[in-house]
This record gives structure tokens, C-alpha cells and sequence, in this order.
């Protein structure tokens, strides 16, 4: 038994079914887009194994190609290993299923189950147990069959997976080529970010289990993006550095296929120009622990790597692994405008001119030069600061997205202080760019029109408590209108009504200890039942829009929680002109859901201020300021 030798691969081969199931055929089966799919990512089509297709089926054509291509036979095989999430059946093993298929009476076989990263973890255990001497032809396996355990009622994960199978034949060898090196890493505390919930024994097949969906793949899909390309990029240098490795030798990396803007993003990191690493998601998507010798065949055919030359395999482990960040963006309300807003913005990126051209078509007058140029006066009315803010919002998203794509895709969540919101429906594609300009228009001038018939302001009480400033709101209000419109801090609440009330409450106010009581430069008393000849307008131009779930939550104004009902989501949408905004209890609700940072996206550092003032640990960038 030689001891010490490398293992080479010297054949590869792989499987794809037949049956290919297209973007536009998902937006046939959920509401969906082929661009919103490309764009997030790059995924345009993948295949569905056949009914009596399996993975052993699957398994077994890509382990015959490779056996061929390494011009040896299956009974000269060693050993068999399959990495799969997919097995045929829990007993017995896939792998002897394969065996027996491909006639390899002279091998051992098993599985190996460690997910996308499992065609690693088999290259590892392949290479060691030739290099200690114990086999001299391994035979490894990559393949799952995904789509049967894929929701196709859940557009989050229905768009991501597809079914296949990769092989190479692994042979001990003297010659200085082969494995030089792998790192294996795993972190358990964040097993759920990809899981199956139920059919194991922890959560045993119930009539309920099935009947809540929990034999799906559920995923995380925003937790995986910034750690998966931190994961790429780190892994790679590190396996560059310990096998002495500079960039000029490297004949191409092959990653996981998990997401185009991933590899994308890294290789950008990395400094590597694109062509050196090999991709195929856009025709396969995510095949788990088939994606890499899918891939690494691939490649091999299309003459863009030599088995012989391959200098460095470069993978990721992208289910699990240490704390990553959890972004949120916020979007300003009213009162963020300033004159000058977006003109940096239009000069220098196209897709921001193209919004504010959109918008000048859409409402037909010059919104882009009123947001340039001014007047003051006229862009801090109701009426056209409302659409100004809106779109030059969209135009500061995307910027970021131009600047830092990695940022805009890892974001899993949004909020939006009153007018925001609606901002953040389009970034969450509730709605489309056109009919959120058009119910923002519609809202300016009803809530416009509601404080023309009710001369009302605002008041900023600071340095009260909620409780405080709802008693003095009972002392001041007599037979007026006088309500908390907006929570916004600890210490900031603004409250609305009549003029009249308005003026009795600043006035008590600091007489009950307030630091100040600060009348506000606004049309009417928003936020309260003042606004109530508003509702049934945008109550009505609200039904006529076509209203989506929203692909990462928002969180409501009203209730400060997220919600993925579009009904209910269009009935708080009218409920908010008249109800309070509860933009403090908001950010409490994402910062004890985990997310710790935030980019507040569009005009000012008013959102940046009050995150601060809740919690001083809080990290919120400004896109735009």
C-alpha cells in the first residue's frame, strides 16, 4: 500500500434532464418576472428530472461519461461516493443503487450529505483515502434532484433550483498534479438560513406537516448573499496563500453555482476578470452538490480547463456560517426635499435620468426640473414634494444598486416614515414604479385638499414620554382635533390638529417640563382623523392598482409589522393618513428581528438621526444626503 500520493482527476461527466422549465414559465405558475429573476440572480432557466427519473438514475449516466472519459471500467472502481440531499430512498444508500447500475462489482459505496457543499466534503474524503494508500480509483458523485422537494407556490425559492448530476473518477498519481489543498467549514447555529423543516426525526410526517408545506426547501435567500460572497472571496485567498499560489496561475475557479451577482461580486473582490471563472447558473440554476463537477465537466469540453493544468478548485459553503450583518433600508418621508435633490443623480447615472424622464411623462410637467432648479415653495407643497421625494428616492436606490449591488440584493427588509412607505412597496415590488407615482400624486392632493377644508397644523413635543404627551393632547384639545400623528423617537413626538388645539398644547407642553414644543412648517394636520375626506380617494385608487406580496417584508406605519397579505397591505396603506406613525416601535421591531444595518436611502439624515436616538449602537449609512 503507497502511501503520500496526490489524487488526480482523470475524467469528468455529468447529467442534465431533458425537460427545461424557463422564467416565463414560472411567471405562469407564481407572480413572478423573467427580469426580476435575471436580475437577482442570473438565472434564466433549469431543468426537472423526468417522473422516472431519480437520482440514482441521474447519477449513474454522469458516473458512466466519467469512466469513459477516464477510458477505464466501472469494475475497475475502488469505491463509489455520492454526495446528495436527494437520496432515492433513506435505505439503502444511493450509492449502491449507482453501483449496481453501472456494474462496479469491485466497489465499495456510500453517501455523503453535506448540501451545496458536498461534492468538497466527497473531494476531501476521496483524496485522503487515496492519498493514505487505502483505494487508488475513486469514483465521486454529485447529484440531487431538487425540484421535488421545491414549493412551486413560493416564488422566493421556486425560481432557484434545478436537477443533475456531476462525476469524476479521482486516481492516485506521483506526477506533481492533483488535489493540492482544501479547507472545510460549517457553522450549525445557522442551520435554518436553508432547511427542510420536517420528514427527518426531529420533526417525523404528520398530516400537518404536510399540510403546512414543511417538506419544501425553505430559504433565507438575502441571509446567504453578503455571507456566501464573504465566503467566496476569503476561501479563495486562503486556498491561494496556503498552496503558494499568485493569480497568474491560476487556470480558472469553479465556484457553487448559487447566484450570478455572488460570483460576480466576488470575482470583483478578488480582482480576477470575469472570464476566469466558469459559471452556468443561468442555464442550470442551483443543483446543490451537483452544481461544481456539472460545472468542472463543463469546462473541461468547452477546452477552458486541462484536468492535467487545473491549478485551483475554489468553492463555498453558502447554507451556513458565521453572524452576518442584517440589512434594512429606509425611506424618507415628507419634509427630506430640498432644491437641488437628484441632479448629481441624473448627470451621472442613466437609470436615474430615465426615472425622473418617466416621471415628467407620467404626471405631465417637469418634475426633474422642479426638483433641480425649484422653487422652494413650490416643491415644499404637498402636492409635488410627495412625488419629488418619491422618485428621487428610486433614483438614490439606484445608485447604491449601481455602487454596491451586493448591498441593494442583501437587504431583507425595508421601511418607510409615512410617505417611504410607499417607496419601499416599489422596492419590495408590491407595486410598480408608475402606480406608486400615481397614488402618491393622488395621495398629495388629498391630503392637500382634506387640510384646505380644516385650517390644522403640527407641533414636535421634545423630551416627553408617549404617555405624557397623550395627557396633555386630552387637556389641550377641548372641542378641536388634536391627536398624536408621529412616534418618532424617544423624546420626539409630533402631534396634529386644529390650529387652534395646536397652539394650547405647545404652550402646556414646555410648562410640563418639555425641552421644546416646535410648531411644524407643514399644510395640515397629518396622520390624524383630520385627513379622514382623503381615505375614501386613495381607498379608491388604491383598488384599481395591481398589488403583489411583497418579496422581502415592510413594515407597516400602522402596526409596525410586516405583512404579506396584498389586501391587507392595500387596507393599511388607507388606514396610515389617519392613523399614527409608529416609526420608533418600527425600528424596534427589525433591530429584535436581528437587523443591525441600515442605509437610510434618499434625500437628508433625517431617518440616520432618529435611528440613533433609539438605539446608539444602531449603524445606518446615508446614500443621499
Amino acid at each position: 500500500m503507497q502511501v503520500n500520493q496526490r489524487a488526480a482527476i482523470i475524467g469528468t461527466g455529468s447529467y442534465v434532464p431533458k425537460r427545461i422549465l424557463s422564467n416565463a414559465d414560472l411567471e405562469q405558475l407564481v407572480d413572478t418576472s423573467e427580469q426580476w429573476i435575471v436580475e437577482r440572480t442570473g438565472i434564466r432557466e433549469r431543468r426537472v428530472a423526468a417522473e422516472d427519473e431519480a437520482t440514482s438514475n441521474m447519477a449513474a449516466v454522469a458516473a458512466q461519461r466519467a469512466c469513459a472519459d477516464a477510458n477505464i471500467e466501472p469494475s475497475d472502481l475502488d469505491l463509489i461516493i455520492v454526495c446528495t440531499v436527494t437520496p432515492d430512498q433513506i435505505v439503502p444508500s444511493t450509492a449502491s443503487l449507482v453501483q449496481a447500475h453501472i456494474g462496479a462489482v469491485n466497489a465499495g459505496a456510500f453517501d455523503l450529505q453535506a448540501a451545496c457543499a458536498g461534492f468538497v466534503y466527497g473531494l476531501s474524503v476521496a483524496s485522503s483515502m487515496i492519498a493514505t494508500g487505502m483505494h487508488r480509483r475513486v469514483l465521486l458523485i454529485g447529484a440531487d434532484t431538487l425540484t421535488r422537494y421545491v414549493d412551486y407556490t413560493d416564488r422566493k425559492t421556486c425560481i432557484l433550483f434545478g436537477d443533475g448530476a456531476g462525476a469524476v473518477v479521482l486516481a492516485a498519481t506521483d506526477e506533481d498534479r492533483g488535489v493540492m489543498h482544501y479547507n472545510l467549514h460549517a457553522d450549525g447555529e445557522h442551520s435554518q438560513v436553508i432547511c427542510i423543516p420536517a420528514g427527518g426525526t426531529r420533526t417525523p410526517s404528520t398530516h400537518d406537516t404536510v399540510a403546512l408545506r414543511q417538506h419544501f426547501i425553505q430559504v433565507e435567500g438575502r441571509r446567504v448573499f453578503k455571507f456566501a460572497t464573504n465566503a467566496f472571496v476569503d476561501l479563495t485567498r486562503d486556498l491561494m496563500k496556503d498552496c503558494n499560489l499568485k493569480p497568474e496561475d491560476v487556470a480558472l475557479i469553479v465556484p457553487h453555482q448559487v447566484n450570478a451577482r455572488i460570483i460576480e461580486a466576488a470575482m470583483k473582490r478578488l480582482e480576477f476578470p470575469r472570464e476566469k471563472c466558469f459559471s452556468n447558473i443561468d442555464r442550470y440554476g442551483n443543483t446543490s452538490a451537483a452544481s461544481i463537477p456539472i460545472a468542472l465537466d463543463e469546462a473541461c469540453r468547452e477546452k477552458r480547463a486541462t484536468l492535467g493544468r487545473v491549478r485551483v478548485l475554489s468553492v463555498q459553503r453558502c447554507v451556513k456560517g458565521p453572524y452576518v450583518s442584517r440589512i434594512a433600508f429606509l425611506f424618507p418621508g415628507q419634509g427630506a426635499q430640498f432644491v437641488g435633490m437628484g441632479r448629481e443623480l441624473a448627470e451621472r447615472l442613466p437609470a436615474a435620468r430615465q426615472l425622473y424622464d418617466r416621471a415628467d411623462e407620467i404626471l405631465g410637467y417637469s418634475l426633474s426640473k422642479l426638483c433641480f432648479e425649484g422653487p422652494a415653495e413650490e416643491l415644499d407643497s404637498t402636492i409635488r414634494s410627495q412625488p419629488a421625494l418619491f422618485v428621487t428616492s428610486l433614483a438614490a436606490l439606484e445608485s447604491l444598486r449601481d455602487e454596491s449591488p451586493d448591498v441593494v440584493l442583501s437587504c431583507e427588509a425595508a421601511a418607510g416614515l409615512s410617505l417611504g412607505e410607499y417607496i419601499a412597496m416599489v422596492f419590495a415590488g408590491v407595486f410598480d414604479f408608475e402606480s406608486g407615482l400615481r397614488l402618491v400624486q393622488l395621495r398629495g392632493e388629498a391630503m392637500q385638499d382634506a387640510a384646505d377644508a380644516t385650517p390644522s397644523g403640527m407641533v414636535s413635543v421634545l423630551g416627553l414620554e408617549q404617555v405624557q404627551v397623550e395627557t396633555l393632547c386630552e387637556h389641550a384639545r377641548g372641542d378641536d382635533i388634536l391627536e398624536v400623528a408621529n412616534l418618532l423617537c424617544p423624546g420626539n413626538i409630533v402631534v396634529s390638529g386644529s390650529n387652534a388645539a395646536c397652539e394650547r398644547v405647545a404652550e402646556l407642553a414646555e410648562k410640563h417640563g418639555a425641552m421644546k414644543a416646535v410648531p411644524l412648517a407643514v399644510a395640515g394636520a397629518f396622520h390624524t382623523t383630520i385627513m379622514t375626506p382623503a381615505v375614501a380617494r386613495l381607498e379608491a385608487a388604491l383598488k384599481d392598482v395591481k398589488m403583489s406580496s411583497p418579496k422581502i417584508p415592510v413594515i407597516s406605519n400602522v402596526d409596525a409589522r410586516p405583512h404579506e397579505d396584498p389586501e391587507e397591505i392595500r387596507q393599511l396603506l388607507v388606514k396610515q393618513v389617519v392613523h399614527s406613525v409608529r416609526w420608533e416601535d418600527s425600528m424596534r421591531y427589525l433591530m429584535g428581528e436581528g437587523f443591525d444595518q441600515f442605509y437610510e436611502v434618499g434625500p437628508g439624515r433625517v431617518l440616520r438621526g432618529l435611528l440613533r436616538r433609539i438605539d446608539r449602537k444602531a449603524t445606518c449609512q446615508s446614500v443621499m444626503s
